[in-house]
């Protein structure tokens, strides 16, 4: 890889596949059972599938993760876990019909690619998002995240 472009676009989405394998399968979130993770980056679309592949993995070789009970997504879809969205990206809905609208908060990404000022308003304007998700997204998940009464 000889370019940011290169770089930034393979190591986020690269990068959280890991620390995912690395808190459900590794059994981080086993072990520290009130820990919560927030997943700011990469591409939320990988998620889903991400998760069902390490099911698939650990329901065939449970052996080989000797260091948690149950599937990885269980660990992940637990209420403490949370994955980023940008405003304006597609597969936000059908992220949210997968996982649940629990797990997805608001990611405005200042600074690189965001679309400042109007990140927030880009999400409420969303037509292809529940009133309830769009809360969810917005506010309550970001509250669950960070402990926030």
């Amino acid at each position: 890889m000889s370019t940011r472009l290169e770089v930034h676009a393979f190591t986020h989405p690269v990068g959280q596949m890991i620390a995912v394998m690395a808190f459900t399968v590794g059994g981080i979130l086993h072990r520290f059972p009130k820990l919560r993770v927030g997943l700011p980056r990469g591409r939320r679309r990988l998620a889903p599938f991400w998760l069902e592949r390490l099911d698939e993995h650990w329901e065939l070789t449970p052996e080989q993760a000797p260091r948690i009970d149950r599937k990885p997504s269980e660990y992940f879809l637990s209420g403490r876990c949370f994955i980023g969205c940008d405003p304006d990206e597609r597969g936000v809905p059908w992220v949210v019909q997968t996982l649940g609208e629990d797990v997805v908060v608001y990611a405005s990404d200042y600074t690189w690619d965001c679309k400042f000022p109007d990140t927030v308003k880009i999400i409420t304007e969303r037509t292809d998002l529940s009133e309830r998700s769009k809360r969810r997204i917005l506010e309550e998940n970001p509250r669950r995240l960070y402990a926030i009464a």
